[in-house]
């Protein structure tokens, strides 16, 4: 296959624009990597280590987290 050949490139394209894994492909290995800074590290912390003064002096929300498992000290 030779990307530079337009015939070739139109019919994988018409072959390959409706399946997903071909796009989650093309999303996953080009796409996000390219435009969000992908990284094969994850950064993980509790709620507790978010809401010590530890990582921030200050915080002005905490989305997505039940009040009852908010640190005390917020309130």
């Amino acid at each position: 296959v030779s990307l530079r050949d337009k015939h070739q490139t139109q019919l994988l394209w018409q072959l390959l624009r409706h399946s997903e894994g071909a796009v989650r492909h093309y999303l996953y290995e080009h796409v996000f990597p390219a435009v969000t800074g992908i990284s094969d590290t994850t950064l993980s912390c509790t709620a507790q280590e978010i809401g010590s003064t530890v990582l921030f002096g200050r915080r002005l929300g905490f989305s997505g987290t039940p009040s009852e498992v908010l640190p005390a000290t917020w309130f």
